[in-house]
């Protein structure tokens, strides 16, 4: 799929329910990252391994965080629930729940529900996953592509998608 849409996201990878790609383009995800329910996710964003010093490794990303458009999360890091990382946003550093990150270097605000209004959540993956889903790449009907995650990440796969 990633020759069609720039989109990057191995069927290993750990995602929750709700992740939410909000256009096609780039979006480069390492196999080994994990990410919780409710992920918005901008173009141009990498979550990706860092792979030497003290924070050798790949992000684990909580519930409920939007990551902005042409944002970098690297490293054996961890970012805690309802956390805004804003665009062209460089992360390698654990963040706390409740937080927006902003800069390149990055800095921290402490803010309750910070991805008010931000979170696109989805429904849930159907126990069947998506094999009788049809997905569109347009801008009307794209709920599969944008959609997925949960125990069915396998069945998404070009077989399940008419694109």
């Amino acid at each position: 799929m990633s020759h069609k849409t720039q989109i990057q996201i191995p069927a290993r990878t750990s995602i929750g329910e709700g992740l939410y790609i909000g256009h096609l383009g780039r979006v480069i995800i390492h196999p080994d990252a994990k990410l919780g329910k409710n992920i918005n996710i901008a173009t141009g964003v990498t979550i990706g391994m860092e792979n030497r010093g003290k924070r050798k490794g790949v992000p684990e990303i909580s519930d409920n965080c939007w990551i902005g458009t042409n944002a970098v999360v690297v490293g054996n890091i961890k970012i805690g629930r309802d956390v805004l990382i804003a665009p062209l946003t460089y992360v390698n550093f654990d963040v706390p729940d409740h937080s927006i990150v902003i800069g390149n270097p990055a800095k921290i605000i402490s803010r309750e529900n910070a991805t008010k209004d931000f979170i696109n959540k989805c429904l849930r993956v159907p126990q069947n996953g998506w094999k009788t889903t049809n997905a569109w790449l347009g801008y009307e009907e794209y709920y599969a592509i944008h959609c997925i995650g949960g125990e069915n990440i396998a069945e998404f796969t070009m077989e399940n998608v008419n694109i």
